[in-house]
């Protein structure tokens, strides 16, 4: 014959199964959260933290987030401004791309970008007369080119890469897909 609970047992267990409830609830409430998110809210302090990183006009047209064990930032019109000198407004733009970081390493403060995709990027390179590259982000601020995060894998479709040459001439390749 088993002894009945003594009340303090049993308002334990009660507080114990509270507990555990309000737990899940919180995390279905921060899973709902981050659905629900729009990551267009932040899309004015991500071009202003790319803008200071590059030391030029960052934009973005639209921006989402996909939350996961590696998290999905996209994009769509992403346009980075050149050089002052180079012949044409922007560096660089993509009519859509995503990066893939790795949870874990964000959560601890570093960015490791997993993957990276651009779709109908469009890119030309080029130098000014005394041989500086429009590629070439801040050299007077930081005393050197800034440090972009190592990539993993990237992918090219309908891509665009230019070299504008200092006779004006340009030699151009086109990627399908790589």
């Amino acid at each position: 014959m088993t002894r009945p609970a003594l009340p303090r047992q049993g308002l334990a267990i009660k507080l114990l199964w509270a507990a555990i409830g309000l737990l899940l609830a919180a995390i279905a409430g921060g899973i709902v959260f981050l659905k629900l998110l729009d990551a267009n809210a932040y899309r004015a302090a991500l071009e202003q933290q790319l803008s200071s990183v590059f030391n030029r006009r960052v934009s973005v047209g639209t921006m989402s987030f996909e939350w996961a064990l590696r998290p999905t930032l996209g994009v769509k019109e992403l346009r980075i401004a050149n050089a002052p000198w180079a012949s044409r407004e922007d560096l660089l733009v993509v009519r859509e791309g995503d990066v893939r970081i790795e949870l874990p390493a964000f959560l601890r403060g570093r960015l490791a970008v997993r993957a990276m995709r651009l779709e109908g990027a469009d890119l030309l390179l080029e130098r000014n007369t005394e041989g500086l590259g429009n590629w070439i982000f801040r050299p007077e601020a930081t005393g050197g080119p800034v440090r972009l995060p190592d990539f993993g894998v990237v992918t090219l479709t309908d891509a665009r890469i230019a070299w504008r040459r200092l006779d004006g001439t340009t030699i151009e390749t086109q990627i399908a897909s790589a």
